[in-house]
């Protein structure tokens, strides 16, 4: 597969704050050292470690994510003969012609390194592999870059093919092997070096981050007729008797079967932290009843914990009541035309609460809880939940879902972000930073879990053990950050309460010789720290993300975007930072 930069993606990002147009590339104008990862540009993503497979769309794994701190332009050509004009610095076997700019492939048999010579690459830094096949009759093609066969696939027609990879050991060899009757003509062969720390997941089999930009945690959401739903003492089924209010053919109609309590609510639990703000919202239409009534159960017929009443029929929010230890944040009621409105909540259950159930029904007056009569209808459509948060970075846009990886993926209303879990980490070769003693780290997160601290990144393999290191985690309720020269300072729990979910934009800001260590939250800063962080420089490791060394401590939530410099960041471009984070993120800051 032929891959190439697109010509009008524009690596410098760019958000407005005042005049003029900030982005993160200026952090490292004056040649900074660092990375800067940025999920909401494909164009830097692949699905496997060589960079063979582009990421196009969301629910794709991303194993390779390239750094956009140094540009992403391309260094000088590293091949010597690249272009076969003439026949010299190439090994080549039998069956192989270099003549006019072209190298002709005849081989009979299978040839492991048909062609191939030795390249001025160095270990740690990566490189970009090119070659063009202009004609392709039988056989195959095997790219060999620094003996890295087994991450390319064969080249089995005509095309120009792009790879990336960075050497591990001193093999320096570039070129190709071919497999048996292989007719072909190559034009070029290219190796050029790309500039800066790029990111590959640790597994290139199941063990990568997925890309992804859900979040209504309902599935089926406009199929409110699907099994997925619990259609209690009632019927739902699309009708024509009125369009739905994104303007399709036709609605659902919920009507009531008998005098039973007759309600619509998921037949799986939604997972939730106990005590978490969740907004739930559908769309609703006036029938021959005018009170709806949203609730939180937190079984499928259980414990109602908060509820709020909707008059259809005035467009107006009636009663919010709470139970059992539940709350209520708001409601909200919004004429979106042809009689529809949008009715919205946003309440929690109890602590200690992990199950939630929106639940929908039709009642006889505001704050009652009594159905009218059988046959009794409303219309409903695009029933939505999602945490308060995310309703928020989403500006409460309404999400479609089909099933978990079938979605509005519009990229201009849902922001996109790295999802890791279970076993997911990724990692950079080693990063020199040994030239100071300064350091600021920018993410965009979600956390989604208290249930063990996860790593969102960190330099060396333990910072704990080695000298010259950073690092920051999700915990319990708090977020911490660590500095370490030859001593250790830590935040420890004094960014909290974070409890999970939670939506951050984190700013981790350090200096060792002054033993400076602050972190912000959403622009304000929450801890700082004048802990002994002993003498010299930050080090020269690698940078993991995700995990402890890519087999520990493994974080469960998003990352829209990850920053990391190594100069103390202050006045305005701290502030012109985090608001891009935050943009990225859909934080309020």
């Amino acid at each position: 597969m032929a891959l190439t930069f697109s010509s009008n993606v524009n690596f410098g990002g760019g958000l407005r704050i005042g005049n003029p147009v900030f982005g993160p590339a200026a952090l490292f104008s004056a040649g900074e050292i660092g990375v800067w990862y940025d999920p909401s540009d494909f164009s830097t993503m692949f699905q496997d470690t060589a960079g063979t497979t582009p990421v196009t769309a969301v629910e794709q794994p991303v194993g390779l994510i390239l750094d956009k701190s140094q540009g992403l332009v391309l260094g000088s050509e590293l091949t010597t003969n690249g272009s076969f004009d003439t026949n010299t610095a190439w090994t080549k076997s039998a069956g192989i012609t270099i003549s006019g700019g072209q190298c002709v492939l005849t081989a009979a048999a299978a040839i492991s390194s048909a062609l191939y010579q030795s390249a001025a690459v160095s270990v740690g830094k990566w490189y970009r592999y090119e070659i063009v096949v202009s004609s392709f009759s039988s056989g195959n093609i095997q790219p060999r870059l620094f003996g890295m066969a087994s991450h390319f696939g064969a080249i089995l027609g005509a095309g120009t093919y792009v790879y990336y990879g960075s050497p591990t050991s001193a093999n320096t060899n570039v070129g190709f092997g071919l497999g048996a009757t292989t007719t072909a003509t190559i034009d070029s062969i290219s190796v050029k070096e790309l500039p800066g720390n790029h990111a590959v997941a640790a597994n290139n089999g199941a063990a990568r981050p997925i890309l992804r930009n859900r979040y209504n945690l309902f599935q089926y959401s406009e199929a409110l007729d699907n099994a997925y739903w619990r259609q209690q003492e009632c019927t739902l089924a699309v009708t024509l008797d009125t369009t739905d209010p994104l303007g399709g053919s036709g609605a659902y109609k919920y009507t009531k079967n008998n005098a039973n309590p007759d309600y619509l609510n998921s037949a799986s639990a939604i997972t939730v932290v106990g005590a978490s703000n969740h907004t739930i919202s559908v769309y609703a239409k006036r029938g021959d009843q005018d009170w709806l009534r949203i609730a939180g159960f937190t079984s499928a017929a259980g414990a109602v914990h908060f509820n709020a009443w909707f008059d259809l029929n005035t467009g107006t929010v009636g009663s919010t009541t709470t139970a059992s230890g539940g709350s209520v944040v708001g409601s909200s009621i919004v004429s979106v035309g042809n009689g529809w409105y949008r009715c919205t909540v946003t309440g929690a259950t109890a602590s200690g609460t992990t199950t939630l159930y929106p639940t929908f029904s039709m009642v006889t007056a505001d704050g009652a809880t009594t159905r009218p009569a059988a046959a009794s209808f409303v219309y409903l459509w695009g029933a939505q939940v999602t945490t308060a948060a995310d309703n928020t970075a989403i500006n409460g846009e309404y999400q479609r879902i089909a099933a978990a990886t079938d979605y509005n993926s519009d990229l201009t209303k849902f922001p996109v972000y790295l999802y890791a879990t279970t076993d997911d980490s990724m990692s950079t070769a080693a990063i020199d930073f040994s030239v100071g003693d300064e350091m600021s780290v920018f993410a965009g997160v979600t956390k989604e879990s208290d249930a063990a601290t996860g790593v969102i990144y960190e330099l060396s393999a333990d910072s704990g053990l080695n000298n010259g290191t950073f690092f920051g985690d999700s915990e319990s309720g708090i977020y911490q950050v660590r500095s370490k020269g030859t001593a250790q300072a830590s935040t420890g729990s004094a960014i909290t309460p974070y409890s999970a979910p939670s939506t951050n934009v984190l700013s981790h800001l350090c200096k060792i010789i002054t033993d400076t260590l602050k972190a912000r939250v959403n622009g304000v800063e929450i801890s700082s720290i004048a802990s002994d962080q002993g003498t010299g420089n930050y080090g020269n490791y690698p940078l993991y993300l995700f995990a402890r060394n890519n087999s520990s401590f493994f974080y469960t939530g998003r990352l829209y975007s990850l920053i990391v410099r190594n100069k103390l960041t202050t006045g305005t471009d701290l502030t012109n930072t985090e608001a891009w984070v935050a943009d990225k993120t859909g934080v309020v800051i």
